[in-house]
């Protein structure tokens, strides 16, 4: 569909700590620790707040989704000299090299064991895909097999690069 931005400045550590109190408990009650290195953010990103918070929570319950007891997921945050860099991890069953490439596309879910339950329609990555496409940034997923998954998002810190129409995908700085 179609979405306005409205884009604004917001700081990170700010919108990463309400999105981990959105699913400490559900974490708490799967057993799953919860980590967060966003120390080193310090600079404010131009976003809408509305797309980067749902940005972060669906990263952080699909995280949680696939992650089993006594796992892990984390989100950490940090700053090139033009991005804000999202990372978020866990500790899961992890994807088939083979599937990374679908897991942008709508109503696509990669399940391990058809005889297991994975709530959602497969529409959260798609979504957030588009929503990190409309700030000009960029998603990177990273996984292997029964060790885990990292999400990485890249967003231009400043309004100027949204407005230049500069791709991240012409960084030199990172």
């Amino acid at each position: 569909g179609k979405t306005t931005l409205a884009i604004a400045p917001l700081e990170m550590d700010q919108v990463i700590t309400e999105s981990i109190s959105l699913i400490a408990n559900k974490a708490e009650e799967s057993g799953v620790r919860v980590s967060t290195d966003i120390a080193g953010v310090t600079a404010s990103v131009y976003a809408d707040p509305r797309s980067l918070r749902q940005i972060i929570l669906n990263l952080l319950t699909n995280a949680l989704k696939f992650t089993s007891s006594g796992g892990e997921i984390g989100i950490s945050a940090s700053e090139s000299d033009a991005y804000t860099i999202i990372k978020v991890w866990d500790t899961g069953i992890g994807i088939p090299a083979n599937r990374l490439v679908e897991l942008t596309k709508p109503f696509i879910q990669v399940r391990r064991d058809p005889y297991q339950p994975v709530e959602g329609w497969g529409l959260g990555l798609a979504i957030t895909k588009s929503l990190i496409d409309l700030h000009q940034g960029e998603l990177e997923i990273e996984s292997v097999e029964g060790e885990g998954t990292s999400v990485t998002v890249l967003l231009p810190l400043t309004d100027e690069r949204r407005r230049s129409g500069r791709r991240i995908s012409d960084r030199q700085d990172i």
